[in-house]
This record gives structure tokens, C-alpha cells and sequence, in this order.
């Protein structure tokens, strides 16, 4: 196994490959130690057998007598146990509904061909990708369309019949309107990396629900008109 395959397998997030012969030694340029070299270990281990004083600890030449030929030093700690696809499609559930829990998430993986994990595997991942979990803010998406923020701007800079310039305030009755459906039962909270707030869309749902009129009327009605 050369270089190349080790590097790739670090670049994707694959595990370590262990027990891999080294192709050269570290520089010592490149920080670390290039080690004892072998036929430096092979004097250590015979000085150590006739009983004379070794430069290199016991646990050092102890481990030699196992392997004397030094392995490939295949990069940091694991990347964790959910790798690869298993990985893409965690981040692709999280995005979709950042309100989801552990069981959801392992869910979905193993329904999409993935391993299935336990909550330790999803929570030790998200932490390693520094997503946390915090209150989640619902967006009216609705309310930011760019007709609906031209209706506005109209409504408020315009005579009658589009507008409401002219108009004494306290004449205006406002009225407005919301609806109720109970479709399920969602948490306050979500996952989204640490540096974003969790945002998650409104129930906006042309379907059967129960829909509330009311209305505001400015000033006391039983007080005379003012100009």
C-alpha cells in the first residue's frame, strides 16, 4: 500500500489503514522524530539481551522483539464511525429537517442502504462537525416574496383605492386572519453548525384547518370623532 492510497483514504474520511510497512522515513523537517533506524534496533535489542546498559527505554525494544520494522504512519485519529456515503446522507437529513432527533437521523440512513447506528454514533458525529443544538426560529417565507413586499410598500405609500394614504388612522379597522391544524408535534430546538441559527419553514398548508377572524378598531367608539 503506497502513499498515495493512505492520503486518499485521509482525504475522504475513510478510516486508518494500521500495520502498513513505511515507504521512507519522516523527515524530521516535516516535525517528528525519524526514530531509531533498524540496525540501530537490532544493537539495542542484543545489548539488552546480554544485560548491558541500551540508550532506548525497555517498552521501546520490548516492542521491537514483536515488530522491528517500523509501520506507516497513516495520519490523525479516525474519522469516526460514520464515513463516506452513511455521512452525506446524515447531512442531507439535517439540512432537510434540522428539527429531527437521533432515531430519525439513524433512521433514515438505514432506510437509504447505511448502517444502522446507535444515538452515540450521531451524537459523537455531529459534535465532531460542530453542530450543535439550539432553539430554532420559524420563517414566514410567505411574508418575503418579493409581490408580497411590493403589496405592502403600495399599501402604505398610496391613496385609495391601492392604499391608505389620506386615510385617518382612526377611521381604519384592521382585520386579519390565522389559521390552526395540528399535523404534529415538533421541538423548539434543531441542529445547524455552531456559527448558523436553526431556521425551519411555517405550516402553510392548503388543506382542511380552522381559520380565525379578527379585527381592531383604533380609539374608543364611544368617544366623539376628532378631525
Amino acid at each position: 500500500m503506497d502513499d498515495d492510497e493512505v492520503r486518499r483514504r485521509r482525504n475522504h474520511g475513510l478510516t486508518r489503514l494500521t500495520e502498513q510497512d513505511r515507504a521512507e522515513l519522516p523527515h524530521p523537517g516535516r516535525g517528528g522524530s525519524r526514530g531509531y533506524p533498524v540496525w540501530n534496533r537490532r544493537i539495542e535489542m542484543a545489548r539488552a539481551q546480554a544485560g548491558l546498559e541500551t540508550t532506548a527505554h525497555r517498552i521501546s525494544i520490548s516492542r521491537w522483539t514483536d515488530r522491528l520494522t517500523p509501520y506507516r504512519m497513516t495520519g490523525n485519529n479516525s474519522q469516526g464511525n460514520i464515513v463516506g456515503p452513511d455521512l452525506l446522507l446524515l447531512v442531507i437529513f439535517m439540512t432537510i429537517y434540522p428539527s429531527a432527533e437521533h432515531d430519525e437521523m439513524a433512521t433514515f440512513i438505514y432506510n437509504e442502504g447505511g448502517r444502522l447506528y446507535s444515538r452515540q454514533d450521531i451524537s459523537k458525529q455531529l459534535i465532531d462537525m460542530e453542530v450543535t443544538r439550539k432553539v430554532a426560529s420559524t420563517e414566514a417565507y410567505q411574508a418575503f416574496l418579493p409581490r408580497n413586499i411590493w403589496r405592502c410598500n403600495m399599501f402604505w405609500s398610496l391613496p385609495p383605492p391601492l392604499g391608505v394614504v389620506t386615510i385617518p388612522r382612526r377611521t381604519m379597522i384592521d382585520v386579519d386572519e390565522f389559521g390552526m391544524s395540528m399535523n404534529r408535534c415538533e421541538s423548539k430546538r434543531g441542529y445547524s453548525l455552531s456559527c448558523f441559527r436553526v431556521r425551519k419553514p411555517g405550516h402553510y398548508e392548503r388543506t382542511q384547518k380552522l381559520t380565525v377572524l379578527f379585527a381592531i378598531e383604533p380609539g374608543d367608539h364611544r368617544l366623539p370623532s376628532q378631525a
